[in-house]
């Protein structure tokens, strides 16, 4: 899936050529084109980092490489006219600025890793106007950064790497609460008892908070042993590749049993 969507090409995955302008110029069918391939490799990306999250799999995909647009609502994406889907898709984005067609996973990640930018209102409320598919893609993709971290050989000099990561899911954190997304999950979450609208909810994406809380433990890990001194000898060492779900598994028990240091503690990454 990874070559298919390299082979497609990442940066193609965009709504910059949909024009809404103006009604007359707007191009529903190819609207609908480009928004399924902005949420197909928003989906392979999600896929990849499952992997490395489940099963220890070394990642495919590269930060460096998703410029891959943000997806637009579900108030777009499911307007049952070409009409609807104008005004919803113009709204959300003047709601984002005049930035909204530039406004990629990749830069997504890199302004969530600083907080001077993330101290701009209107990156703030940027932030705010994104979907629940948006924010569940972004928090796999900073896991994904985590990972890296996990599987290689981090000393005190290369600590410093740490810190935009920590930032990025403090960030993600704070901006995860939101009068849109409460909406939209209230919406889609209300169409699950009606077979009709069924396949318009909003599905595992809801749980993406508890994406951040495994990404978050499990940087704290990486920090307390840094701290600590420990070496990666083959005791205390990270595996790759495994057939199930071994440290996954291990995560969970961690936190259930309050092992994980406290995450909204006082005491910083």
């Amino acid at each position: 899936m990874t070559k298919l969507a390299r082979d497609i090409g990442l940066n193609q995955a965009s709504l910059r050529r949909i024009d809404t302008s103006h009604p007359a110029g707007f191009d529903w069918e190819e609207y609908i084109l480009r928004e399924s391939l902005i949420r197909i490799c928003s989906y392979i990306c999600n896929i990849d980092a499952s992997y490395a999250l489940f099963f220890r799999h070394v990642p495919r995909m590269a930060l460096s490489e998703l410029a891959i647009e943000m997806s637009s609502p579900e108030s777009c994406f499911q307007a049952s006219s070409k009409e609807e889907c104008f005004i919803q898709l113009q709204a959300w984005r003047e709601r984002l600025g005049v930035d909204a067609k530039n406004f990629t996973l990749l830069s997504a990640v890199n302004a969530l890793c600083d907080n001077t930018i993330m101290a701009t209102p209107s990156i703030r409320c940027r932030f705010a106007h994104l979907s629940v598919l948006n924010m569940f893609t972004i928090i796999h993709v900073l896991y994904l950064q985590v990972y890296s971290l996990e599987i290689s050989a981090i000393t005190a000099l290369e600590i410093s790497r740490v810190t935009p990561i920590r930032n990025a899911l403090r960030n993600w954190q704070q901006s995860w609460p939101s009068q849109t997304r409460d909406a939209e999950l209230v919406d889609l979450l209300g169409k699950e008892s009606d077979l009709s609208t069924m396949w318009q909810r909003v599905g595992f994406m809801r749980y993406a908070p508890e994406y951040w809380l495994i990404a978050y433990s499990t940087l704290k890990k990486i920090c307390t042993k840094n701290h600590v001194g420990s070496t990666r000898d083959s005791e205390t060492g990270v595996s790759v590749g495994y057939g199930d779900m071994i440290e996954a598994r291990r995560l969970i028990k961690e936190l259930r049993s309050g092992t994980v240091v406290s995450i909204m503690g006082s005491d910083p990454i």
